[in-house]
């Protein structure tokens, strides 16, 4: 995971969730990166996630693009990846099988006990992406990027959809349908 460029750090996960402070870096990682990918990337659309990918890489992130990072993504994407880790923490693959981890002065949770946690920690991280996404559409003039992308990418979303199915239009075909609408009269 050398090039892996997460937007929040396992220990701001750590800190703002309930996870503790034992839990290893190494496990969260990835889920952080599969909240950034299934949550944020649909919400920036791709040149935008690309160019704060980039800067973050690069550590060169200011001004608006801090705000957006500080303010909009990272809660978002603090309650998202804890929903994304939570079942996977308390289970883990090894040579010989899949295995509960287990403590002497605890019981296990169960996946019951856990699946309110994980649909609060949704919930909250999706209302998060509907701030983030509100904030782009009032800034758009803050990001170049923003809206930049080419054939083949993917386009931001202004749904905030979450059952994994983006029935929606691109942002582009949205933006068109606005127009049109508007023209006739019709708010959208």
């Amino acid at each position: 995971m050398a090039n892996l460029i997460l937007f929040i750090s396992p220990a701001k996960l750590k800190v703002e969730t309930a996870l503790g402070g034992s839990v290893d870096d190494d496990i969260l990682s990835p889920y952080i990166r599969l909240a950034q990918e299934l949550h944020i990337l649909p919400a920036l659309g791709q040149s935008l996630y690309d160019d704060l990918k980039t800067k973050v890489g690069a550590g060169t992130i200011t001004g608006a693009d801090e705000t957006l990072m500080e303010d909009y993504i990272a809660p978002a994407l603090v309650q998202l990846a804890f929903a994304e880790a939570l079942p996977f923490i308390r289970v883990r693959i090894v040579n010989n099988g899949v295995t509960v981890m287990d403590s002497e002065q605890s019981t296990p949770a169960t996946y019951g006990d856990m699946k309110p946690l994980m649909n609060r920690a949704r919930d909250l991280g999706l209302f998060h992406i509907e701030r983030l996404m509100d904030y782009l559409d009032n800034n758009q003039s803050s990001f170049a990027a923003l809206d930049a992308e080419s054939s083949g990418e993917l386009c931001r979303t202004r749904r905030n959809y979450t059952q994994g199915l983006n029935i929606y239009p691109t942002y582009r075909d949205d933006k068109l349908m606005e127009r049109i609408l508007r023209d006739y009269g019709i708010k959208y």
